[in-house]
C-alpha cells in the first residue's frame, strides 16, 4: 500500500512539474525569459541593429570626449581632471603628428597631389611663379580681346563709380579693347569714353548693381561678368585669367565627353 502511495505521489509531482515549466516558457511577463538561450537567428537579428560606429561617427565621439573632458577641468579644476583632458590632447597631437608624417609621405610618392609643386613658396621659386601667371594674365587678355570688348555700367550718382572709371578707361587702352559706358541715371563721368544712356542694355545682361563691367562678343552675343563693384587693374586682369582656365576646362571635358 504505501509502495503504491509513493509511485502515486512520485507521478503527481513530476506532472505538477512539467507543467509549471510549460507555464513560465510561455508566459514573457514574468521575467524567466533572461535565461533563455538566444536562437542563431536571433543574435544575426540583434548583430545587424546594432552595426558598428562609422569613421565619421568615432571621430565625432572622439571630440566630444576632449569637449566633456575640458569642460569638467574648467569646472572641477582638479588635478584629476586637468591631467584626464592633459593625456587626451597629448594622444591627439601624436595622432595628428602621425596623421602628418604620413600624408607628407603620401605627397612624396604623388607629387601630382601637392599644390606646392605648382604654386611654389621658396622665395626663387615664388618669382618665377609670378612671372609666368603674368605672362598667362597677358596672353589670356590678349586672346580675350580678339573677339570681346567691354561694358562699363555705371551711375553718376554713385562715387565707387567715378573711382572706378580711370581704371577701367586705362585698362581698355593698355590691351586693346572697345570700351562701351552705359549710365544708368543719364550722368556722364569725364574720364569715360562712349557714353550712352541705357535703353534696356542693363536688365538684358541683369546688371543690379553698379559700377559692373562685362565682356561682350559682338558677333555672337556671348558675354560674361568681369566685376561687380571698384575693383584694381590687377584683380581684373586676375579675374580674366580665371575665366579663361574655367573656358578652357570646359572645352576640355566637352570635347572627352
Amino acid at each position: 500500500m504505501i509502495k503504491w502511495l509513493l509511485v502515486g505521489m512520485t507521478s503527481l509531482t513530476l506532472f505538477l512539474c512539467s507543467v509549471c515549466q510549460a507555464g513560465w516558457r510561455s508566459d514573457h511577463e514574468r521575467g524567466w525569459h533572461w535565461y533563455e538561450r538566444e536562437t542563431k537567428e536571433n543574435f544575426q537579428s540583434n548583430v545587424k541593429s546594432n552595426p558598428p560606429a562609422s569613421y565619421a561617427e568615432q571621430l565625432s565621439s572622439y571630440r566630444k570626449q576632449g569637449e566633456e573632458l575640458r569642460a569638467k577641468a574648467v569646472l572641477e579644476r582638479t588635478p584629476e581632471s586637468v591631467k584626464a583632458l592633459m593625456n587626451w590632447e597629448k594622444t591627439m597631437w601624436d595622432n595628428s603628428e602621425q596623421f602628418g608624417s604620413i600624408w607628407q609621405a603620401v605627397l612624396r610618392e604623388s607629387p601630382e597631389l601637392d599644390y606646392s609643386v605648382t604654386h611654389p613658396t621658396a622665395q626663387y621659386a615664388r618669382h618665377l611663379y609670378v612671372d609666368e601667371q603674368k605672362k598667362n594674365i597677358k596672353k589670356s587678355i590678349q586672346n580675350l580681346q580678339k573677339n570681346y570688348g567691354l561694358m562699363f555700367f555705371f551711375k553718376d550718382s554713385c562715387p565707387y563709380c567715378h573711382a572706378m572709371a580711370p581704371i577701367i578707361t586705362l585698362f581698355a587702352e593698355h590691351y586693346g579693347f572697345v570700351l562701351h559706358s552705359i549710365s544708368l541715371d543719364g550722368g556722364k563721368i569725364r574720364a569715360l569714353p562712349n557714353m550712352i544712356k541705357d535703353n534696356g542694355i542693363s536688365e538684358r545682361f541683369n546688371i543690379t548693381m553698379v559700377p559692373a563691367v562685362i565682356a561682350v562678343n559682338p558677333s555672337t552675343g556671348a558675354y560674361f561678368p568681369i566685376a561687380t563693384g571698384a575693383i584694381s587693374q590687377q584683380e581684373i586682369e586676375e579675374r580674366i585669367l580665371q575665366i579663361a582656365e574655367y573656358e578652357s576646362s570646359q572645352l576640355e571635358r566637352s570635347h572627352s565627353t
